[in-house]
């Protein structure tokens, strides 16, 4: 063998073909095979396809969140709003249910919007004692998943 690593032999031929036969190897194992081309392609896909989906996922639990919040802070808006103007206000006499209208960026509004909220109270008188006033609020809107709802509830005397 010399120091490239190929024996010397007295015919020319084998010489030559002992030659080209690593040659060829190495040009084999330098490239893909068809099959791992298929299989990296497929592993690919159902990766990207993985990700995709995780993505339209947490963009529809971020609009969720969102609507949900801007529907807590209505909520929690008007009820302050009911406990403030409590004694004389015609807007909490007993058996009287009101509603207001927001849309989708909280604006108050005239009318329903297909996106918007809708906040409605109603007071009631508890049976049981006297003077003691139950009044529920509910906060109202529709999502890609239905209608969606926020129920506050308080008594006051």
């Amino acid at each position: 063998m010399d120091r490239r690593g190929f024996r010397h032999r007295d015919n020319a031929t084998t010489i030559q073909n002992e030659q080209s036969a690593p040659t060829r190897r190495a040009r084999h194992s330098q490239a893909f095979s068809l099959l791992e081309v298929l299989v990296a392609g497929a592993l690919f896909l159902t990766t990207l396809s993985g990700v995709l989906t995780a993505i339209g996922t947490m963009s529809g639990v971020e609009e969720h969140q969102r609507r949900m919040t801007v529907a807590t802070a209505l909520g929690e808006q008007s009820m302050e709003e009911l406990l403030l103007r409590w004694s004389g206000h015609p807007d909490i006499d007993v058996g009287n249910t009101r509603s207001r209208f927001y849309t989708s960026k909280a604006v108050p509004s005239t009318s329903s919007t297909p996106d918007g909220y809708e906040v409605s109270w109603t007071i009631s008188r508890v049976d049981k004692i006297q003077n003691l006033k139950n009044i529920v609020l509910q906060v109202i809107w529709t999502e890609s998943t239905g209608e969606k709802d926020i129920t506050y509830f308080t008594y006051r005397p």
